[in-house]
C-alpha cells in the first residue's frame, strides 16, 4: 500500500489483494517523541521557507487572481495551500485522509473528538475502551498537542499595571538600556506583585536585539517574547504611549522639567483598568493564525469511507470520498499479470511503503522479508535496497509498481 507507514490513502479492499501493514520494533516513547519533535521543527522550518517563497512572489500571486479561480483544493498536510485563496480572495476545499493524533481536525476544525470512546489515530484503540484503554486515549491526543505546538501556541495575557517610568537624559544605547533593565525591571515585577512566568516583550531595536542584550536576559533567566517587526499595534505598550500623550499633552508643560514631572505624574495615574482593555483587546488587533485560516476551508473531503470508521460526531461541511483518488485500473504489464494469474484462490500480496522510505536498514530489510514468505500468496513488493538474504520464492521485487492497477486487478 502507497504510504503505509502513515497510512495517507484509503485501502482498497478486493477479494484477492491482501495490504500488509509493517511495524517496527517497539522503542522508549521518549526517544520516540523526541524524534518526532525534532521532526516537527525541521518540517516546519521547510515549510516556512515554502510559503515565504509562495506569498511573496507578487507575480504568481496577480496571475493567479486574473484567472479567477472559483476554488482552490489543497491537503492540509502540505505547506501553504490554503494561504494562496486567502490572498487572491477565492475559498477553498481540503482533501486529505487525516492528521497524526487528529491534531489539525480538532484545532482547525473544530471537530468534536470525545476521548471516551473516538480512538486517536494510530493507537490500535476502538471505540469500545476500557478505563485503563480511555487513559490512553487521552494521554495520547495530549501528547499530540505538545508535539503540535510548533505550529500554533495560545497565550493567555494577564495585567498587573504599568511599572516605572525611567527618564533618559542622553542618547539610548546597548549598554544604557540594560543598564535601566537592570535596575528598574525586577523591582517593577515585584512592586506590581507579578508571580512567577511573566514574559518580558520588547520590539526589534538593535538595542534590544544585541548580543550583550540577548545574553544579559538569558543570565537573568528571563523568558523573551519573539516579537515580529513593525507591529506596533500589537504592543500593548505602544498604545500605553498614546495614552500618556493624551493625558500629558492637556496640561501644558512650560518646561523640561515641568514636562518630566506631569509625565510621572500622569503615568502613576494611569489606572490599571486601562491596561487591562488593551489586554482585552490584543485578539481583536493580533494577526490571524495558521490554524485560523485553516478552519475557513468550506468543506474536508476526507478520502475514506464512512462505514470504515468508528462512530463519532461530525460536521456539516465533513464529507467521506472514499476513492476519490483512484482511477480505473489499467492492463497489468505482462511480468506482473502471470504472476498475477499464478496466484490461483489465495490471491496476491502488494507491499509498498511509499516512494519516500528509502533508508530500510538490510536487518530490517531481511525481517520483512522472512515475514513475507511465510504467506500463502503471491508477494509484489516495492523495493529498491540490497535483495534480502530472506526472500522468499513468492516474493518478486520491483523498483517501481502500477500499485492504482494492481489494487484494481480482479
Amino acid at each position: 500500500m502507497q504510504g503505509a507507514t502513515s497510512l495517507h490513502d484509503a485501502a482498497l479492499y478486493r477479494r484477492n489483494t491482501v495490504i500488509i501493514f509493517y511495524r517496527s520494533v517497539p522503542e522508549d516513547i521518549c526517544l520516540v517523541f523526541i524524534r518526532i519533535y525534532k521532526g516537527i521543527v525541521d518540517s516546519v522550518e521547510v515549510e516556512r521557507l515554502v510559503c515565504d517563497g509562495i506569498i511573496k512572489n507578487k507575480v504568481l500571486l496577480n496571475r493567479l487572481k486574473e484567472e479567477k479561480f472559483d476554488n482552490l483544493v489543497a491537503d492540509p498536510l502540505a505547506p501553504c495551500g490554503e494561504l494562496i485563496p486567502e490572498l487572491i480572495g477565492i475559498p477553498f476545499i481540503y482533501s486529505f485522509r487525516f492528521s497524526f493524533g487528529n491534531v489539525i481536525e480538532i484545532h482547525c476544525s473544530h471537530i468534536p473528538t470525545p476521548h471516551s470512546y473516538v480512538p486517536g489515530t494510530m493507537t490500535e484503540l476502538s471505540d469500545k475502551m476500557s478505563s485503563v484503554e480511555k487513559l490512553k486515549n487521552t494521554i495520547f491526543y495530549l501528547s499530540q498537542d505538545v508535539l503540535s505546538y510548533q505550529s500554533g501556541i495560545n497565550i493567555t495575557v494577564k495585567y498587573w499595571g504599568p511599572g516605572r517610568l525611567i527618564r533618559v537624559h542622553e542618547r539610548m544605547n546597548g549598554a544604557m538600556y540594560r543598564e535601566i533593565l537592570s535596575a528598574n525591571l525586577l523591582p517593577s515585577a515585584r512592586a506590581l506583585k507579578m508571580k512567577r512566568g511573566w514574559v518580558f516583550q520588547h520590539d526589534n531595536d538593535p538595542k534590544h536585539t544585541a548580543r550583550a542584550t540577548k545574553e544579559w536576559l538569558r543570565k537573568k533567566h528571563f523568558k523573551v517574547l519573539e516579537w515580529p517587526s513593525q507591529s506596533p499595534d500589537l504592543n500593548p505598550i505602544e498604545n500605553l504611549w498614546r495614552e500618556l500623550k493624551v493625558c500629558v499633552a492637556k496640561r501644558k508643560a512650560k518646561n523640561i522639567t515641568a514636562l518630566e514631572e506631569i509625565c510621572m505624574e500622569e503615568w502613576a495615574n494611569i489606572p490599571t483598568t486601562v491596561c487591562g482593555n488593551l489586554v482585552k483587546t490584543y485578539r481583536k488587533r493580533r494577526p490571524t493564525t495558521l490554524c485560523e485560516i485553516m478552519g475557513k476551508a468550506e468543506i474536508w473531503l476526507i478520502r475514506t469511507y464512512w462505514d470504515f470508521e468508528y462512530p463519532r460526531p461530525l460536521l456539516p461541511n465533513f464529507e467521506f470520498v472514499g476513492g476519490l483518488h483512484c482511477k480505473p485500473a489499467k492492463p497489468l504489464p505482462e511480468d506482473m499479470e502471470k504472476i498475477a494469474e499464478s496466484s490461483g484462490e489465495h490471491g496476491i500480496v502488494v507491499f509498498s511503503l511509499g516512494s519516500m522510505v528509502k533508508n530500510l536498514t538490510d536487518e530490517r530489510s531481511n525481517v520483512i522479508a522472512s515475514a513475507l514468505s511465510q504467506l500463502p500468496q503471491k508477494v509484489i513488493w516495492r523495493y529498491s535496497g540490497n535483495k534480502p538474504v530472506t526472500l522468499g520464492e513468492n516474493t518478486v521485487l520491483y523498483d517501481w509498481i502500477p500499485q492504482n492497477d494492481l489494487l484494481g486487478k480482479s
